[in-house]
């Protein structure tokens, strides 16, 4: 009985010195800097790229995680060969994970993760805030979601905001930019409930991958002036979403950037540590050959 009871008194000592420990590892975590690169993407036309870097405070609260605050990010854009870096925007406030830098065009677009878009001239001008509209999510037997993308056409001349409404349908939005003016073409509503992710085929045709009963099961095709067509089932679509436009982080040759360490590195499909990526050059290249007839 001693014996036992030495043991438990030795069991609670234990637990005890494990209780303090993980107490001193939370209560001793301070607030320190960091940052993070969260996006990088070639420009429409290969010759440079840019990135998202993130700068925040963060704090380690063993074992339940970690906290953020204090959040913003900037623009930064440099060539392939060198790593000499010059800013597209100053800090904006918020947390920045997509990027689409249209340099033949002369803008950058970039995505927050509320949902919020930036468009910005190379110049760091504010052209256009495509804020998210206001009204509650939709909502779902699947939960209550909503959301937001804008994307470039290839040639940067056009862009496409689709969101999920609070009626559980899509709105999609085409705009023109020229000019330097942007301006809103037409609005059109879409036969589904939601969307995993849409690309562009062409300067004027987009194909929507559509959440109606499940995600990724229908397609639809959308051109800037017509509406909405539903897509045979019995092809597979996914080299044409694979890419979303001209600005991506495969380039059109195959080159990668690999932001996987929180550096800018290069890589090539096929190769290294992208040896296992199995696609087709059709796949990181805008449009695909099921829509060569497609304007």
């Amino acid at each position: 009985m001693l014996v036992l009871n030495s043991k438990l008194n030795g069991l609670k000592h234990s637990l005890l010195a494990i209780g303090l420990v993980i107490l001193s590892l939370t209560s001793c975590a301070t607030w320190e800097s960091r940052d993070s690169i969260n996006a990088a993407v070639w420009a429409d036309d290969g010759t440079e790229l840019a990135y998202i870097l993130s700068e925040y405070e963060g704090k380690d609260n063993y074992p339940a995680g970690s906290d953020i605050r204090n959040q913003k990010f900037k623009v930064i854009r440099r060539t392939e060969a060198s790593p000499e870096i010059s800013d597209l925007t100053s800090f904006i406030s918020g947390n920045a994970n997509q990027l689409f830098y249209m340099k033949t065009m002369n803008y950058i677009l970039v995505g927050l993760e509320e949902g919020d878009f930036y468009m910005y001239s190379l110049d760091g001008k504010l052209i256009k805030n495509f804020t998210v509209k206001s009204g509650s999510a939709c909502r779902d037997r699947i939960g209550d979601f909503q959301r937001r993308l804008v994307v470039p056409s290839p040639d940067g001349k056009f862009l496409l905001r689709l969101e999920t409404a609070s009626n559980c349908t899509v709105q999609a939005t085409f705009f023109r930019y020229e000019n330097a003016v942007l301006d809103s073409i037409r609005s059109v509503t879409l036969p589904m409930i939601d969307f995993s992710s849409y690309s562009w085929l062409n300067k004027s045709t987009v194909i929507i991958d559509a959440c109606n009963e499940f995600c990724g099961s229908e397609q639809y095709l959308l051109q800037l002036y017509g509406n909405p067509e539903k897509l045979s089932p019995d092809r597979n679509y996914s080299a044409c979403l694979f890419v979303q436009t001209s600005s991506s982080y495969i380039r059109s040759d195959g080159k990668v950037i690999d932001i996987s360490t929180d550096k800018i590195t290069f890589g090539q499909i096929g190769e290294g540590s992208f040896s296992d990526l199995n696609v087709t050059k059709e796949s990181y290249n805008v449009g695909c050959s099921l829509f060569l007839d497609e304007n």
